[in-house]
């Protein structure tokens, strides 16, 4: 098999192998996944590109009107 650290055995027992299934097995998931998604929106819905995203807030560069502190207290009574 492998090599292990801190054993005189170097045929000891690992699970090397079965985290190495693990992890190629989420990967092909996780692009099987992408590429599900990009053949959704590309080729049925038509409308390839960035999806809901929140809004970037940046200076002076508001999407909505900046309001100072007197536009936004008032009286609660």
């Amino acid at each position: 098999m492998g090599w292990t650290y801190n054993t005189t055995d170097p045929d000891a027992p690992t699970i090397g192998p079965m985290i190495t299934g693990v992890a190629i097995a989420l990967t092909v998931i996780s692009f099987l996944t992408v590429c599900l998604r990009v053949y959704v929106r590309g080729f049925l819905i038509k409308a390839f590109g960035i999806g809901k995203t929140p809004p970037v807030y940046l200076p002076g560069k508001q999407r909505w009107p900046a309001y100072t502190p007197e536009q936004t207290t008032g009286s609660f009574s």
